[in-house]
């Protein structure tokens, strides 16, 4: 079977859990499953081998250096002590051999994870029987210096006995309860199952946690799907180690942002109304910035001290770099990571470096700079990204801009899409947008040489629409209907509201003096270009009162990639030019 893992040339997996048993101190692995409770003893023996040659020739090889034969009288005596002895694995093949049978998928499951583990670490298989009879033995042989690899198999099979537990999650459950401190410092435990499939066990971790009450850092699930292959295997049991200190630096993580939190949210209560008032209406209506963009800047600041002050506290940071190095030791065993925690790895990498188009248009943000949008030309769809100083894009509270006609306000640059596999070094004309589309696996490759002047009063209609989309009725704009947090936004949707009634009228009194035919030709003439490159000659429509465009806001680059593109643009703009050589010749 293929491995998830991306495999380097002649890896060997098998010393790869060498190193990270070694490196935990992990000296034996305990196996419980019902598959090794087969109810082989010596009589059974005994019966098949001295009636069968057959089964004998079978048999045979199980219990070297033992006359099995009529003629010895201690053979029922040492074929018990060699049964009680034999590793469960080995009695699941003489109850095959007893059965006349091949082993079945589930006991050659229990034979391929014993042969998994490398021969230097003990592996102990048990019935379900043997462990409620052993259970406190095997617990009380753990020590910090030789832990121990607990893995349950969750399905199974106790006959209506009634040992205190009926799944592996139940043993799990029993040992958290009365040894809860032990987990991670002397054993480590995983669950097994065939109904679970590879890929789905962090799904199933998190129904397990509801399902049966056991805290997630005690255990972790392991599809018996990930025997097949050595690779997966070994991601598996990686998972499973260093599953506790993971979550024991999530814990200390929530506890702490909880706790600051409340630290924050005193600070900001703490506000004098007048200062509170002056900062988040004043101050942002000056600016034309939203309020709610600034009480969430202030909030920031307290948030952002809070927590450094709650991670500088000597006990959580001590506790963290403790968990951060153990992780860290097993991490250092192989770094390469499989494929699928690769995705999703490069997705959240996208949510660090983008915002969302739900979180940008949602609350009809204003455009900022680093705003993308994707433009449709006939049956292709491109990409742009906005490039402007942050001042130049502000509307102030009369809903106006600085400088709203100048012509170096602002300009959309085009975005091709490229495989990162396929991306090439950074040109000076050029600015490299990483983790780029939804999957974060592609490059965006940002021309400045083909960026063109553009149209503000166009593109702030995606601020009018929480979808982001460019289109604007001048008869029904209101900003109440929009729903503007900011003032100067709801006096801009005024002024966008004028500045295209003005261009309806013109298109509709030539309708009225001319007819259909001028109207439309006048509307294709004077109808506002989103940009000023050709290509956004005849991007616009209008009909009915309504102006259309192609256009639809997709996402933000976040800073500081943001600013960093502005101040490349810059430099773009400002190189250095000399007169042409002419003494040079081909």
């Amino acid at each position: 079977m293929e491995s998830d893992w991306v495999i380097e040339p002649a890896e060997d997996f098998r010393a790869y859990t060498t190193k990270a048993f070694k490196q935990l101190k992990i000296a034996r692995v305990v196996l419980v499953d019902d598959l090794a409770a087969t109810n082989v003893d010596a009589a059974a023996v005994m019966k098949a081998a001295l009636t069968s040659d057959e089964a004998k020739t079978k048999l045979q090889p199980f219990f070297e250096g033992i006359d099995i034969s009529i003629e010895n009288s201690a053979l029922g005596s040492q074929l018990t002590v060699k049964l009680d002895q034999m590793p469960g694995d080995e009695v699941v093949k003489i109850k095959a051999a007893l059965d006349g049978a091949g082993p079945s998928p589930d006991a050659e499951d229990v034979a391929l994870l014993t042969e998994r583990i490398p021969k230097e670490f003990e592996v102990i298989v048990l019935s379900p029987e043997k462990w409620a009879q052993q259970q406190d033995e095997l617990l009380n042989w753990c020590l910090g210096d030789r832990r121990t690899l607990f893995l349950f198999d969750q399905d199974l099979d106790v006959d209506g006995l009634d040992l205190g537990f009926s799944k592996g999650a139940d043993i799990i459950k029993n040992i958290s309860d009365n040894h809860a401190e032990y987990f991670g410092s002397r054993w480590f435990c995983g669950i097994i199952s065939h109904t679970l499939k590879k890929g789905d066990e962090v799904e199933r971790w998190k129904l397990f946690e509801t399902e049966f009450g056991i805290s997630l850092r005690f255990f972790m699930p392991i599809a018996k799907e990930n025997l097949r292959a050595e690779g997966d295997f070994f991601l598996a049991i990686y998972r499973t180690l260093i599953n506790i200190y993971c979550e024991h630096m999530k814990t200390l993580t929530e506890i702490g942002l909880q706790k600051s939190l409340s630290a924050a949210l005193e600070r900001l209560d703490a506000l004098d109304p007048l200062d509170f008032e002056h900062i988040i209406v004043k101050s942002s209506e000056k600016e034309g910035v939203s309020e709610l963009e600034t009480l969430l800047r202030v909030y920031s600041i307290f948030h952002r001290d809070q927590v450094k002050l709650e991670f500088l506290k000597e006990a959580t940071s001590s506790q963290f770099s403790d968990a951060a190095i153990a992780v860290k030791s097993i991490a250092d065993v192989r770094r390469n990571v499989a494929l699928d925690s690769r995705e999703r790895l490069l997705k959240l990498r996208v949510t660090e470096v983008y915002e969302q188009a739900n979180l940008v248009n949602g609350f009809n943000d204003p455009l900022r700079n680093g705003d993308v949008f994707e433009a449709t030309f006939g049956s292709t769809t491109e990409q742009f990204i906005l490039i402007a100083q942050p001042c130049d894009l502000m509307v102030r509270k009369n809903g106006q801009r600085s400088r709203e006609d100048n012509f170096k306000v602002a300009v959309v640059a085009p975005i091709e899409v490229v495989p990162a596999s396929a991306s090439q070094p950074r040109k000076s004309d050029t600015f490299l947008l990483p983790n780029f589309g939804a999957d974060g696996n592609a490059v965006g490759i940002i021309n400045f040489a083909k960026a063109t002047v553009a149209n503000l009063r166009i593109l702030d209609l995606a601020v009018m629409h929480k979808s982001g989309h460019c289109d604007v009725d001048p008869k029904t704009l209101r900003s109440e209907a929009v729903g503007f947090a900011s003032r100067a936004w709801a006096e801009r949707a005024k002024e966008i509201a004028k500045y295209f009634d003005k261009i309806a009228k013109q298109i509709e009194a030539a309708r009225k003096d001319h007819g259909d035919g001028v109207a439309d030709l006048i509307a294709k003439a004077i109808i506002p270009r989103a940009a000023m490159s050709k290509k956004f000659a005849e991007l616009g429509t209008y009909q009915g009162s309504k102006f259309s465009y192609p256009l639809n806001r997709v996402n933000r680059v976040r800073d500081p990639l943001a600013t960093s593109l502005l101040s490349a643009f810059g430099v773009y703009l400002s190189r250095d030019a000399y007169e042409h050589d002419f003494s040079e010749v081909d």
